[in-house]
Formats: structure tokens, sequence, C-alpha cells
């Protein structure tokens, strides 16, 4: 998972004005990355805007809830 995390923020570094969006294609696989995103929320939040998708309408991510689909973003610089 950190050789994909780094994939991720390379491409992100390269093309700041996409949104990746990834899921898990089994119940085991989208409990990992909820499980990764909560432990390093601090870490991704200080770069990048989260948003996932619990149904079918995304929303801000928030901390504690799983959900089955997720947005990640570079934070526009102030």
């Amino acid at each position: 998972m950190a050789t994909v995390a780094a994939i991720i923020d390379e491409f992100l570094k390269e093309s700041p004005t996409v949104k990746v969006y990834f899921e898990g294609n089994t119940v085991s696989k989208n409990s990992l990355y909820n499980r990764i995103i909560r432990n390093n929320f601090d870490y991704i939040s200080s770069s990048y805007e989260i948003w996932a998708k619990p149904e079918v309408n995304a929303e801000p991510y928030l901390l504690g809830k799983d959900y089955k689909g997720f947005y990640i973003y570079k934070k526009e610089a102030k």
C-alpha cells in the first residue's frame, strides 16, 4: 500500500487539478482502505482533500465513518 500511496502522491504533484477516485473490489479491501485513511488522516489531510462515498453521493470525509469509495486531490495553495 505504501507504493500505491507514493504513486498517487507523485501523480497528484504532477497533475494538481486531477481528482483520484479509488475503491476496493471486495469488502475486505474497502475495510483496509478505510483503516489506512483513518490511521493516517492527519498526514493525508495536511496536503490533500478527501471526499468519500458512503453509498451514491460523495461527502467530505468524516473520521471514523466507513466508506465504499474515496476521492483524493491536492489542496489549493493558500
